[in-house]
């Protein structure tokens, strides 16, 4: 979420908290967003609203929200960028809050039976970077995709292109030689068959799976070996070369870095 801190009106006592309802608030500039804040209660003195975007949106800029609450109003602007400097976990814990902000049963859990929700403990958040992670297959929250989910959606419905939408690298990615040495505002460059931007380059995405060899023989669905010491990224990414942009390309990293040149995708399973 994105913390907003509002101004408040000095007073000479103080006054009884006041109550609000939660309320969501549509984006301008970049339509396709949504900020929403939960119900609570306002006390005198600073503090912050802890908001959740949510949504899509038809281009990469600046999106902003019109937020107005106890009687004080601000503008909040926010880029929208590729998300990087983000760990494995980093990204357990978001998949876990978005579902929860919508009402979804969390995925990922910090033990076996599925009763602690990984990143959270009574009513608080956090980011605790290490320990194992369970997830579990009957949630219907947001979660990171399986490697074969994510190759799957990389191919776009193509059995011959080299990368995601396209045998030319330019067309479809960010990578070392065209990058300008940064990550690129999303959809820079051209979708694949499924209509999925970056998916070759910008940025690498963490995938559920650790890594280990592929089965000898075909499967169905699989989600991977049931641990290990680095989780998957796939796709390549704006430091590296363009060898690291095809679809079918692995490669590692360590669950608890937080990486430049690493970031995630969402999946959403009906």
């Amino acid at each position: 979420g994105t913390g907003v801190g509002l101004p408040h009106r000095p007073a000479r006592q103080r006054q009884p908290a006041g109550l609000y309802a939660g309320r969501s608030t549509a984006s301008t500039g970049l339509e396709g967003l949504t900020a929403s804040l939960t119900s609570g209660a306002l006390t005198l003195g600073a503090g912050n609203l802890q908001y959740v975007l949510t949504g899509t949106t038809p281009a990469a800029g600046t999106a902003s929200f019109h937020i107005s609450i106890g009687g004080q109003s601000c503008t909040v602007s926010q880029p929208i960028v590729p998300v990087e400097y983000v760990s494995w976990y980093d990204a357990a814990v978001f998949c876990n809050r978005i579902s929860e902000a919508q009402g979804l049963a969390p995925c990922y859990y910090a033990d076996a039976g599925f009763t602690q929700v990984y990143g959270k403990s009574g009513g608080t958040w956090s980011l605790p970077n290490s320990g194992k992670v369970y997830w579990n297959p009957t949630a219907k929250g947001y979660r990171l995709p399986t490697e074969a989910e994510w190759e799957y959606a990389a191919r776009g419905g193509s059995a011959t292109n080299i990368c995601s939408g396209s045998n030319n690298v330019a067309e479809v990615a960010w990578y070392d030689s065209n990058s300008g040495g940064k990550s690129q505002p999303v959809k820079g460059k051209s979708p694949n068959g499924y209509q999925l931007y970056d998916m070759s380059g910008n940025v690498f995405e963490w995938v559920w799976d650790w890594y280990g060899n592929y089965p000898s023989s075909p499967d169905t669905d699989p989600t991977g070996p049931s641990g290990g010491t680095y989780p998957v990224i796939r796709g390549g990414s704006w430091a590296f070369p363009t060898g690291q942009c095809r679809s079918a390309s692995r490669n590692i990293d360590n669950p608890g870095n937080r990486n430049i040149v690493v970031g995630f995708r969402l999946v959403l399973v009906p």
